[in-house]
């Protein structure tokens, strides 16, 4: 409706004399590249996530390619540390343990609910893409097209950030584990970073809209 609208406004804003063969070739690729989109509109969404997923694939080959692991050296290094510890020292790496593990279930939570949020945003997505893609050959409402295909490719490679964020958070939780710093630093240091890795994770889609210029 919107390309037929678009086509038959430039037919009535021009006079006869405007109407040339050059005027009437343009008007008819117009409205040849509009009826292409709207025939394909599914398909460039679609097409738009996978170039996503495969960049999230790729990712997650490459980190679970590099050593983040933690060696039995360095895991033997810190049961010595806790084992010289004292009752109240203890107490507190205990307290600050269960703090961590609280964090762990509260990024757990946050990262399904992302997920989810994220995959009704895709069906929403895709459900009404052709409306914004019909204006992309409208010189007033093009815009519209435009930012709806930035917003589309902002929301495919928000998985790509939250997993950037994964691995950067594992590499410094490795980096904390094995420096030689006491264990409650170190431990302190890891519970610094779950809360920032809770409040990055949520960050990821506004981070995602400014890479692509999204509004």
């Amino acid at each position: 409706m919107v390309v037929c609208y678009d086509f038959i406004s430039q037919f009535m804003n021009r006079s006869s004399r405007d109407m040339d063969v050059e005027v009437v070739m343009k008007l008819c690729l117009k409205l040849g590249i509009g009826i292409f989109l709207l025939n394909h509109v599914f398909d460039l969404t679609t097409g738009v996530f996978e170039l996503g997923a495969s960049a999230v694939n790729k990712l997650v080959g490459t980190v679970a390619d590099s050593d983040l692991s933690i060696s039995s050296g360095t895991l033997a290094s810190l049961d010595t540390k806790i084992n010289e510890l004292g009752v109240g020292e203890s107490l507190l790496v205990f307290f600050m343990g269960f703090v961590g593990w609280l964090i762990q279930v509260i990024c757990n939570i946050f990262v399904q609910v992302i997920c989810i949020a994220r995959m009704l945003e895709i069906y929403v997505y895709c459900s009404i893409s052709p409306i914004p893609f019909a204006t992309l050959t409208n010189r007033e409402w093009g815009g519209i097209g435009t930012n709806f295909i930035k917003n589309l490719f902002a929301l495919a490679f928000q998985a790509f950030m939250m997993e950037i964020c994964i691995a950067i958070f594992n590499s410094m939780i490795a980096g904390a584990l094995t420096s030689n710093a006491a264990i409650i630093d170190a431990m302190f240091e890891c519970l610094v970073m779950g809360i920032m890795l809770c409040f990055t994770m949520f960050k990821c889609g506004s981070i995602s809209k400014s890479v692509f210029n999204a509004i």
